[in-house]
């Protein structure tokens, strides 16, 4: 799933990362990347669909 790396190599701010995954909150999206919640399987398409990559 996105990670820190996979947003720095597309070069993009965390806000940046967020809006592409379908605006979702920048909060929500902080707290992905960190591990510092569960994610639906909805949250895992959206952030696939948003870095181009299969869920």
């Amino acid at each position: 799933m996105p990670n820190r790396r996979l947003r720095a190599a597309k070069g993009w701010t965390k806000e940046e990362a967020a809006f592409r995954c379908e605006g979702m909150a920048t909060y929500v999206f902080q707290c992905v990347e960190s591990a510092k919640t569960n994610i639906t399987a909805t949250t895992i398409v959206r952030l696939a669909e948003g870095f181009d990559i299969d869920p």
